[in-house]
């Protein structure tokens, strides 16, 4: 996009702003003016370049400012929501008439940043629009003197209630009107911007591309490699073996070799550096799939729509010479049918356009703001506090000294064997992690090298450090749940699966939890399943697995036995069954004795009386 055509965009989107904000004569109830953020929105859009070296940074350039669009969008809104339900129940003839005091300076600042925008004018249009809008603004600040006239004639609290109730729920919907009119323009100006987006995103995706490849293919070298030392020493262990006098030291070399080799075939198999470019592969193609699913439905839509309107010019440019009847009437229907598909196609393009817009701008959950007494911030995914300003366009990072330096969030970054890496001026390779993490080169041992320095935070905990960090388990987050009902058993086969798959990594990540005793304790319990599903090779999560089996089996046999025990114990405590007369014990044999005496005695009553 040239120059003369991004200022041709901007000086549209201001007059058309301008007009907009003209229409109808409001009350302003929060004290910026909105039109003037949302013009610099515009001014960034239009700024962005898609350049041959750096196609990835177009995508990034416009994620973060669309996603800044939408979060101003969603903070100015509830500020004049706010200030709306206020002015709406309390408020008196002087706050009232200073409402409309500073509203009437906003208007004049608009009008002369407006000026300043569209001037000077370059074709006759633009010295019409600015001619229509000058008039469109003495005319609005006669009507604006008329409405602060009406305002001082408030002499009682009830009319000025009354008024309130009215004017200021107007004043509402107009200036919500006017973010959808932003909405609406930047969504059109998205749906002309379709090759550039897909070819940034699919630039990002076959660089990435490239390193897994290039990973893959390095990987799997050193893996046939090992794969035939293996061989080789598994040959030379059963030629020693065979030997009629064998040295069982040579063989335990050979046995530790072989151990070492098996873990070094395990290590490769689960590399770290290449699940990440794995997991950036898959990200960068799950956006690129969603991109497509809303850019194809958008370019049908707009070559129909650009079919539909050569149709309404050659319509147009055409004299029916029928005379009045049924013919003249259907050529006056077929016009009015080309203006309603017209119509409609501009609104589902602008629909589709919005969706274009949430594709940029949807954020996690866990991008949640905080307030410190250095401003507002948000939680990277290395717990460090990255502070926003303009509604995220500007992210900062805190130094060791308590300095700013502005994140470069949109830098081309690589992938090799040893990690993630950037190039500088030279084409030199410097190893990072993240945007705000120490960097680090490769010596020629292929050992790191710290080259970034701090304070050594990195090393241990320093209470000097300026940088501050934000653990996430500072905020208690714990769900809502109701009781559950634990009382019934669980399937043998279903304790069997859970015991598999967690009773090696769970018990450890509890006792993490449990120790810390941390406000968020599920985010911390996620965090430590996935530290010991990572950290670990496959050879140490099959040992530990056979550990938790044991230990699983060693507990059902002691509480095997402990019943057992328990209930030999308890038949030894009772007293064996015997009949009375076999007894020894004259106290029992003379109780027995009266009580059946007594029982004979009750029969013979029965006798007694007949």
């Amino acid at each position: 996009m040239d120059k003369t055509m991004q200022t041709d965009i901007f000086k549209d989107f201001a007059q058309r702003l301008r007009k907009f904000t003209l229409q109808d004569v409001y009350i302003i109830v929060i004290d910026e003016d909105v039109t003037e953020q949302l013009k610099k929105y515009m001014r960034l859009l239009c700024d962005i370049k898609l350049e041959a070296d750096c196609y990835n940074a177009y995508y990034g350039a416009m994620k973060k400012i669309l996603a800044s669009f939408i979060s101003y969008y969603s903070y100015a809104i509830d500020r004049v929501i706010v200030g709306t339900d206020k002015y709406m129940n309390v408020v008196n003839r002087d706050e009232l008439f200073s409402l409309v005091e500073k509203t009437i300076g906003i208007h004049v600042d608009q009008q002369i940043s407006f000026g300043k925008d569209y001037l000077p004018v370059q074709s006759a249009t633009e010295r019409q629009n600015y001619d229509e809008i000058q008039t469109m603004y003495d005319d609005f600040m006669q009507k604006f003197c008329e409405l602060r006239q009406r305002v001082e004639k408030l002499d009682k609290q009830d009319k000025v209630d009354d008024f309130a109730q009215e004017h200021f729920k107007f004043a509402l919907e107009k200036t919500s009107e006017i973010f959808k009119f932003a909405h609406i323009y930047i969504a059109l100006m998205l749906t002309d911007r379709l090759k550039e987006i897909r070819i940034s995103l699919e630039e990002i995706l076959l660089r990435l591309n490239n390193n897994l490849r290039q990973i893959q293919e390095e990987c799997e070298q050193t893996t046939n490699t090992l794969m035939h030392n293996l061989y080789d020493q598994n040959k030379e262990l059963m030629a020693v073996s065979r030997q009629y006098r064998n040295d069982s030291v040579e063989i335990a070399e050979i046995h530790r070799s072989i151990e070492k080799t098996r873990e070094q075939l395990d290590a490769y198999k689960y590399e770290a550096s290449q699940s990440r470019v794995e997991e950036e592969v898959e990200f960068w193609r799950n956006r690129l799939h969603e991109f497509n699913e809303v850019a194809e439905p958008l370019t049908k839509l707009k070559t129909e729509h650009e079919n539909l309107e050569k149709q309404r010019a050659l319509y147009a440019s055409r004299t029916c010479t029928e005379l009045p009847g049924s013919k003249a009437d259907c050529w006056i229907q077929m016009g009015k049918n080309l203006d309603e598909r017209s119509e409609l196609l501009r609104e589902k393009i602008i629909e589709v356009g919005k969706a274009l817009i949430t594709f940029f701008a949807v954020r996690g959950s866990d991008r949640v703001y905080y307030e410190s007494d250095l401003g507002m911030y948000i939680v990277d995914e290395f717990d460090h506090q990255v502070y926003v300003k303009d509604f995220d366009l500007e992210n900062y990072h805190v130094s060791c000294k308590g300095e700013f330096s502005q994140a470069k969030d949109t830098q081309k970054y690589f992938f090799d064997e040893f990690g993630r890496y950037i190039k500088d001026e030279n084409g030199e390779k410097t190893y990072q992690i993240g945007v705000c993490t120490s960097q680090y080169k490769l010596d020629e041992d292929e050992v790191f090298r710290k080259i970034t320095k701090d304070c050594g935070h990195s090393e241990a905990v320093n209470r000097k450090c300026k940088m501050r960090i934000k653990d996430p388990n500072d905020v208690e987050v714990l769900p809502d749940f109701e009781p559950a009902d634990i009382k019934n058993s669980l399937d043998p086969e279903v304790v069997k699966y859970l015991w598999d798959s967690f009773g090696h990594i769970l018990p450890n990540a509890l006792r993490d939890v449990s120790r810390y005793h941390s406000k968020n304790p599920i985010h911390h319990l996620a965090h430590k399943l996935l530290h010991y599903k990572h950290e670990k090779t496959r050879a140490e999560l099959d040992k530990s697995k056979k550990e938790a089996n044991d230990f699983r089996l060693n507990i059902y046999k002691e509480r095997q036995d402990k019943a057992a025990a328990e209930s030999k114990a308890w038949k030894e405590k009772q007293v064996k069954r015997r009949k009375p007369e076999e007894s020894d014990d004259m106290v029992e044999r003379a109780v027995y004795d009266a009580k059946m005496a007594e029982q004979d005695f009750i029969t013979s009553l029965n006798y007694f009386y007949s």
